[in-house]
């Protein structure tokens, strides 16, 4: 299963859940400030997931070969 598609499954499950517990708690009018909150943390789990991605760790240098500290030693 594709990275991305189990990404937008598993926040439009969060979504949904946190939608439905802003409804439970406090009527339509949470229910629509959790649904606005749960859209600024969709965006910045699609923003800060775009930036983790393995080929941009690489390219930084910040791998765990070229530091000294995480290199085994047998």
């Amino acid at each position: 299963m594709n990275t991305i598609l189990k990404t937008t499954f598993l926040l439009s499950l969060l979504t949904i859940l946190l939608v439905a517990m802003g409804s439970a708690v406090g009527g339509q009018g949470v229910m629509i400030i959790a649904f606005l909150m749960a859209a600024v943390m969709n965006f910045g789990s699609y923003w800060f997931f775009r930036q983790d991605r393995p080929q941009d760790v690489q390219r930084s240098g910040n791998h765990p070969r070229d530091s000294p500290l995480l290199l085994r030693h047998d």
